[in-house]
């Protein structure tokens, strides 16, 4: 950036960045340095800074779509600015051909006046989701209801299908719970429309065009940057012609970011100077991106600006595998996935996904303390099934696809239990209490049929079913403040020798008998985890047990009563999955070392990765710097939180390039 820039009064930081704070287009890695000013970028990025009343909780995902929206220009290689609702309401809108709008809920007049103010001085708008219809009918648009909670895979892909409009992929992968409805007015045209999980049209508008701009009815989701970018700069190009010149870079140095790595250049460097032995072919193919980047500057010099960019998109691509090809695959790793019963589209697609990129081991869920997704004997079907048998396809599928299908139980926990069931397990006391007399809907695990119920469900699971091994979920406590139902009153007096005369006072932890009870109900958790082993192995001798456990034993074997190194320690279980949710290195590098010294010798033991957890956001690179953490520190393997579309377009075909790239065979029972 050159000494003599002086930032406009709108020109707001509001985005993160690898390299410090950005501004302008030369902060934001990988664009080319010839746009390194604010003049030379066509595009802005309004962020929604205006939420509007209950704005607030919104605040999250304007900046998770708007993130969204620079990721995607950046693997395009557009050149960009940052501005916001109340800069664009004060100053109106900056000097650019294109503005884009992704999610921008609470227009208000003053702006909107600005922004129509720019569309009639030849600005163009590509408006994602929420909008004014005011201002949507400037798009062409005629906007309708809002559609949430679809159900999985309805939409799917945008499907383009126009001659007129350079560059744009026939077709762009996201699957959305939410969508606007609209139609076309007289001035405008459908340019894409919806399709569901299985390619079909679902009779949906997707992306209409208008004199005043383009209009996407749906929020633009993290992932799958490459095609989202390269829709969006079609478009871009389509208003503003010179975005195209922008997108070739004018050497290595310029093609970026790849990876952690500024650009190709950068990783070049790094290659030429590492001995490690996947060196070799990263080496080969970053050259190769070096050698598909000349010949698209050579494109771009004849004239033929198309065909140069998406020679430039080969080489971009060339270069980001060649980073994910240093990485090393290692043998004799657990290679796992979480997952729900009944993935999207289905089972078969969801082995082949994750045995393509090498994974052994998947985990779903099948039965939680009030409902099976299986033919169950015990507990009823979940309605969600239909006629289906979710357990015995997951099987079926596993298997075919050599794959290691683990079925987990979601043991004390009654999730998507109907509540009729619910209501039953509290009138027969049987749910766990707080502190203050309040049940759950999770069962107390000293209950003498709650643990007859978790002990049967086990050896239904693994004997009316050929799965490979079992594993134990929310086996604890919701928290400190449970349980305190008078069943477990009775049987602490009875087993401890006491009498409580203030219930709970006395039993908490600064009460007459807090250590005790702290260690009772540990105890009972315990418990229950030996008797399911017991059964389960004298049902199914050699059977892999494992648990999904909360990640600071010394903490959490007191506030949730999960004493998981001593299941390992006693052998009940043969490995243990710690969930080590966070997207912060430093947090994790801490607990998986800790970890690491508290499991020591006694077994084998894999990390939970979450780049799909509640409040946890892993882009791949983050996933991938996980495992070589996991790896240095110990862990034989690694578990990610969970199986959905996105991962498998995302994620696993970055690892199965170096990270998974051979096939790793695990076999951990004692």
């Amino acid at each position: 950036m050159s000494a003599a820039f002086t930032p406009h009064p709108w020109a707001h930081v509001v985005r993160r960045s690898l390299v410090g704070a950005l501004l302008v287009v030369l902060l934001v890695p990988g664009v080319p340095a010839s746009a390194a000013s604010v003049d030379a970028a066509l595009v802005a990025i309004v962020k929604g800074d205006i939420l509007g009343p209950g704005g607030q909780a919104m605040a999250g995902r304007a900046q998770r779509f708007a993130d969204a929206t620079a990721d995607a220009l950046q693997a395009a290689r557009v050149p960009y600015l940052v501005t916001t609702d109340s800069a664009v309401q004060e100053h109106g809108m900056p000097p650019v051909a294109v503005a884009v709008l992704p999610y921008n809920r609470a227009v208000t007049d003053r702006q909107l006046q600005q922004l129509e103010g720019f569309i009639q001085d030849g600005g163009k708008l590509i408006v994602c989701y929420v909008g004014r219809r005011e201002l949507l009918r400037h798009l062409g648009v005629v906007a309708g209801d809002f559609v949430r909670g679809a159900p999985p895979g309805r939409f799917a892909g945008i499907d383009f299908d126009v001659r007129d409009i350079a560059g744009l992929p026939p077709i762009v992968r996201q699957y959305t719970a939410e969508i606007r409805t609209v139609s076309p007015t007289a001035c405008g045209r459908i340019i894409a429309r919806w399709q569901d999980a299985d390619g079909n049209e679902v009779g949906q508008p997707a992306v209409i065009l208008g004199q005043g701009g383009a209009y996407l009815n749906f929020p633009l989701l993290p992932g799958q940057a490459q095609a989202k970018g390269a829709m969006l700069r079609a478009l871009i190009a389509h208003f503003a012609p010179g975005v195209w010149r922008q997108a070739v870079p004018a050497s290595a140095a310029e093609l970026g970011p790849v990876g952690p790595y500024r650009s190709l250049a950068a990783l070049l460097d790094v290659l030429g100077r590492t001995k490690a032995p996947t060196r070799r072919r990263a080496l080969h193919q970053a050259l190769q991106a070096a050698s598909t980047l000349g010949a698209a500057r050579k494109l771009l010099e004849e004239g033929r600006l198309q065909e140069a960019v998406a020679m430039a998109d080969k080489a971009h691509r060339q270069a980001v595998e060649a980073h994910w090809m240093s990485y090393q695959s290692l043998p004799g790793e657990l290679r796992g996935c979480w997952a729900g019963p009944m993935p999207q589209p289905d089972w078969d697609t969801a082995m082949r996904n994750l045995a393509a990129a090498n994974f052994n081991a998947v985990f779903p869920y099948f039965v939680s303390a009030g409902t099976a997704f299986y033919n169950s004997t015990i507990l009823p079907k979940n309605t969600r099934c239909g006629d289906a048998d979710p357990l015995a396809a997951a099987v079926s599928a596993a298997h075919e696809h050599g794959i290691k299908l683990h079925a987990r139980m979601l043991n004390l926990q009654a999730l998507f239990a109907d509540r009729a069931i619910i209501q039953a397990y509290k009138s027969q006391h049987r749910a766990m209490v707080s502190a203050s007399g309040e049940p759950t809907d999770w069962l107390c695990p000293s209950n003498p049929k709650n643990r007859d119920l978790q002990v049967r469900l086990a050896v239904e699971l693994v004997t009316k079913y050929r799965v490979d091994g079992l594993q134990l979920d929310y086996m604890r406590y919701p928290g400190s403040d449970y349980c305190y139902c008078a069943g477990c009153r009775r049987r602490f007096e009875q087993q401890a020798g006491v009498h409580v005369e203030k219930w709970p006072d006395d039993v908490q932890p600064a009460g007459r008998y807090g250590s005790q009870f702290d260690a009772w109900r540990r105890q009972q958790i315990d418990d229950l985890v030996r008797d399911i082993a017991t059964a389960v192995r004298g049902a199914r001798p050699g059977l892999p047990l494992s648990a999904a456990v909360f990640v600071r034993w010394d903490l959490h074997r007191h506030s949730f009563g999960q004493d998981w190194v001593n299941w390992l320690r006693q052998g009940w279980v043969d490995f243990v999955c710690p969930m080590d949710y966070t997207s912060d290195m430093d947090t994790f590098r801490h607990w998986v070392s800790l970890q690491g010294e508290w499991i020591g010798d006694l077994a084998p033991w894999a990390v939970g990765i979450g780049p799909f957890a509640t409040n946890t956001t892993l882009d791949v690179q983050a996933v991938a710097d996980q495992i070589q953490i996991a790896r240095r520190l110990g862990a034989r393997g690694f578990v990610i939180f969970n199986y959905r579309p996105a991962l498998a377009l995302d994620y696993l075909p970055y690892l199965a390039l170096g990270l998974t790239a051979r096939p790793a065979i695990f076999d951990w029972q004692k």
